[in-house]
């Protein structure tokens, strides 16, 4: 509920209060009233909801042998289907509703850079961009301190944590190492995040391969016993990949408890392997992929 003065001229007496019957920019209503109206829509043109993630929606036309997507990231809107024609007459649909700008072809998505294959029907994405950009911000044109600032030291770990959620798994265990310290950070800490950046100064290439015609769903899990001897918490660590391409999920994180031996840090890391599998499993079944499993630990 919004509540709002009336506003001088509206023949309302000095003082009145009105209900607001309509998002209003900038408030938190405004988001939730725009997915709801972009929900209805899609639904309207056939589109139906994944339960295992509301940001994305599936149809399949009768008599047709594949299903068209959309993906949602609040305003912007990534369409798949099997051809042009079916991409156009869903942008066509989609125009009559809202005043929309057609990017064509996607190459840059959420920071990251779309190249394509269509010889191995593979795509590469990468953040090359943005890791030059965070280098430049936090390396060239830092000055030098003999305390660290904790703010700067945040910064420096949520861009990492960005960067290693979207494209970079090979950083996961450090970026998940640096957060601990986020509080209260030393100046060895900030020497150690620096020197993430620096592998990356090296690395600003690379990049995940996406697709292919092999859908088997592989996944690895792993973990260590006790290293830590603040608490003593082990590290559950997992990364599944479809087909022969790149890693689709991934996560390296501490046990909720104290594990009082190897194999029982090993199952509390399967067990969450095992939550992943399931919901990957249900994904990939809402998206109409079958699913073939290979897990080890």
């Amino acid at each position: 509920t919004i509540l709002i003065y009336a506003p001088e001229g509206s023949g309302f007496p000095p003082g009145t209060i009105l209900r607001l019957r309509k998002a209003l920019y900038g408030l938190k209503q405004a988001p939730r009233e725009w997915y709801s109206l972009l929900h209805k829509e899609l639904t309207s043109l056939g589109f139906k909801r994944l339960a295992n993630d509301n940001a994305v929606y599936i149809r399949t036309l009768p008599g047709s042998d594949s299903s068209q997507y959309i993906s949602v990231y609040i305003d912007d809107l990534f369409i798949f289907a099997k051809n042009e024609s079916e991409i156009s007459s869903i942008k066509a649909s989609l125009h009559n509703k809202f005043n929309m700008t057609d990017l064509g072809e996607v190459n840059h998505y959420l920071g990251m850079r779309v190249r394509h294959d269509y010889t191995r029907r593979v795509i590469y994405l990468d953040q090359e961009s943005y890791v030059n950009d965070i280098l430049e911000r936090f390396v060239e044109n830092t000055k030098t301190s003999p305390n660290p600032q904790e703010g700067e030291y945040r910064e420096i770990v949520g861009s990492l944590m960005y960067l290693m959620i979207c494209t970079r798994p090979d950083i996961a265990v450090a970026v998940s190492m640096l957060s601990r310290f986020a509080s209260n950070p030393s100046p060895q800490h900030l020497q150690a995040a620096k020197r993430v950046l620096r592998y990356l100064r090296g690395t600003s290439t690379y990049s995940l391969c996406i697709g292919g015609n092999n859908v088997t769903l592989h996944g690895y899990s792993d973990a260590d016993w006790g290293n830590n001897i603040i608490d003593r918490r082990s590290i559950t660590g997992y990364l599944f990949c479809i087909g022969n391409a790149g890693p689709v999920t991934w996560a390296s994180k501490r046990q909720p408890t104290v594990a009082l031996s190897s194999t029982e840090a090993e199952y509390m890391a399967l067990s969450f392997a095992t939550q992943e599998t399931i919901w990957l499993c249900s994904l990939l079944k809402e998206l109409q992929i079958p699913e073939y499993l290979d897990e080890n630990t």
